[in-house]
């Protein structure tokens, strides 16, 4: 009879007979190689084409595998399915004809409220196998990748696994799966060749300068640090340009509010709300107070200046406005004494200043400015020379005619 040897790998997947034809006898039966398997432990997985093939080519003095495992299926791990197009970012846009629009590039990817941003695909488990001896083999543990919530997203209520937009805005995908839509957007540099085109779904800061030929559209406001050249900008709220704008009869500045820039040449202006040319308006205030001798500056509603003050006396100037509490105080009264009454202009006092400015040589008005020059922190010397009030003989000094309530 021959010698039967019954193996296995380390793993126990696999199993393997050696038969040796150093005894004398008949070569063993498929059922004898079967037994000889069963003896050892293997059950599973035996491979009963390979033994009667090994019977029948009496094959002897090697290994043969008879036997393998089940091995277990792998899972697939969960993922992140983006459901709005952003391959297109950054892209020129093919036109007909095969040519492209390097102007329109797609630099921001605008979504509405309500759309569907990105879905969570859980993980499905792998399935468990076994060994040649019948043991379980477990599935490797399936890794899973969820969304994380991010600025001007929610989750949609009828389906917890996807994320959708809740405001309108742009886009912006993170590698881990963050997902933001935001309504305000900062650009630091120009529009031009490198940005394209930009259309955004909300407030839009533009640190540069818009470049010929390219176009703004915002649905809120927008903010230009730089200049416009001849370029289009649309915006459903304000407009406002710290610099000029100045084309060749090309550009165009559109808004439902109202414009802010400092000067403009050669454009076509459409605005639902006021238009601010800042230095007509500012020559236009310095005559205004020259011819008069009356403080001017014009203010947002919240007191915030628009024009440069124009005729202000030297308290107001060189300390009130100088400090962090005074300029306050004076956003403050400006908004309060500009307010609309419907029953015509109702006088207010300010700061107290004014009043009792044109009396400094009486002692209880020294005394009162004294008040408000400790509230300020100011030094002593600096504010009362800032009247005009030399310190040595204040009795002959002469207030600054500025100073008096009209």
């Amino acid at each position: 009879m021959f010698d039967i040897s019954v193996t296995h790998a380390p793993d126990g997947m696999k199993s393997f007979l050696y038969v040796s034809d150093i005894l004398s006898g008949d070569y063993p039966t498929s059922d004898d190689l079967k037994n000889a398997l069963t003896d050892h432990g293997v059950t599973t997985g035996i491979d009963q084409d390979a033994l009667s093939l090994m019977e029948k080519r009496l094959v002897c003095n090697t290994f043969v595998e008879v036997a393998r495992g089940i091995a277990p299926t792998a899972g697939t791990p969960g993922s992140i399915e983006v459901l709005i197009d952003v391959s297109q970012k950054g892209k020129p846009r093919v036109l007909p004809g095969g040519k492209v629009d390097h102007r329109d590039i797609s630099y921001v990817v605008n979504v509405r409220k309500g759309t569907p941003l990105v879905k969570h695909l859980p993980p499905i488990p792998g399935k468990d196998g076994c060994n040649v001896f019948g043991k379980t083999v477990v599935a490797p543990v399936v890794k899973d990748q969820q969304f994380s919530r991010g600025k001007g997203t929610a989750v949609l209520p009828s389906d917890p696994n996807v994320l959708v937009a809740d405001i309108n805005g742009a886009v912006v995908v993170y590698p881990n799966g963050k997902v933001d839509v935001v309504d305000d957007k900062i650009i630091s540099g120009n529009i031009d060749y490198s940005t394209g085109n930009v259309r955004f779904s909300g407030n839009l800061k533009v640190n540069g300068t818009v470049r010929a030929g390219f176009e703004i559209d915002a649905e809120g406001d927008c903010y230009i640090g730089g200049n416009v050249e001849d370029a289009k900008i649309t915006s459903l709220g304000d407009i406002e340009i710290l610099g000029g704008a100045v084309g060749q009869s090309k550009g165009m500045l559109k808004c439902a509010g109202s414009l802010k820039i400092r000067h403009i040449a050669n454009f076509s202006v459409l605005a639902g709300g006021d238009i601010f040319i800042l230095e007509d308006i500012q020559r236009l205030q310095d005559l205004f107070s020259d011819a008069t001798g009356v403080a001017s500056i014009i203010t947002h509603p919240d007191g915030t200046p628009i024009t440069k003050p124009s005729n202000f006396c030297r308290l107001c100037n060189n300390i009130i406005r100088k400090t962090e509490k005074g300029l306050a105080n004076c956003y403050k009264s400006d908004a309060v004494l500009g307010r609309h009454k419907s029953r015509g202009l109702q006088p207010r006092d300010g700061l107290a200043y004014h009043r009792a400015a044109y009396s400094v040589l009486h002692h209880e008005h020294r005394c009162r400015l004294d008040r408000h020059r400790t509230a300020l922190g100011l030094d002593h010397l600096r504010f009362w020379l800032a009247l005009g009030v030399h310190r040595r003989r204040p009795s002959v000094a002469r207030p600054d005619p500025r100073l008096v309530s009209l």
